[in-house]
């Protein structure tokens, strides 16, 4: 998860910590937060293995490395903006052959951006990467956009004083006054903090 259940009982929801009736609850709105936010940004946040596939081949060789069975290029740029961590790379010709590992990988940034070279070139293959993908220590803000996330998930449980089942707005009647009261848009509200950590479009 990306918030933890003491932090957010005692900063958002002021909760006893040795009240545990609800924990489960409560637990399952950080749970349900933190798979949005890593929906939103559409990226691992916190660190976990992923595998990347691409294609070697490259469309823009020049005929005369095409003719010698090259496709043109060393480097592939990887979309995640988490921070990353290359553990293997494997190729196949065809789907039906075995993974081949790739000698000669490493990753490397440009431009702000992870990169992985081969020292061989990329050839006309199958290629996965196997990377680590995620902080290892989850930054501050995006603690707090969690955090904020999940009170929203909080307010729409029925054992919470708002239970407001996603709805827009709420009218309340208070000693025959009635008001009503709108909701923001969490997401749009929170959306400048997970923009930082939105994959790259490559």
């Amino acid at each position: 998860m990306l918030s933890t259940l003491a932090d957010f009982k005692a900063n958002y929801l002021n909760i006893d910590p040795l009240d545990t009736e609800r924990d489960a609850t409560i637990t399952a709105c950080i749970e349900q937060a933190s798979e949005m936010v890593k929906t939103l940004c559409g990226q691992p946040i916190e660190q976990e293995t992923v595998d990347f596939y691409f294609p070697g081949k490259a469309t823009y060789a020049p005929l005369a490395i095409q003719l010698l069975g090259g496709s043109g290029y060393a480097a592939k740029t990887v979309p995640y903006t988490s921070p990353v961590t290359l553990s293997a790379v494997y190729r196949r010709s065809l789907p039906s052959d075995a993974w081949v590992a790739e000698s000669g990988c490493t990753l490397f940034i440009s431009d702000l951006q992870n990169q992985i070279y081969c020292s061989n070139g990329f050839g006309y293959n199958l290629y996965k990467a196997v990377l680590v993908v995620g902080y290892a220590t989850i930054p501050a803000d995006l603690v707090y956009a969690v955090s904020e996330l999940a009170m929203y998930v909080w307010n729409e449980t029925n054992v919470s004083n708002e239970g407001r089942a996603g709805l827009a707005s709420k009218t309340i009647t208070q000693n025959n006054i009635t008001t009503t009261r709108t909701y923001a848009d969490i997401v749009k509200r929170l959306q400048p903090i997970l923009s930082s950590y939105t994959l790259y479009a490559v």
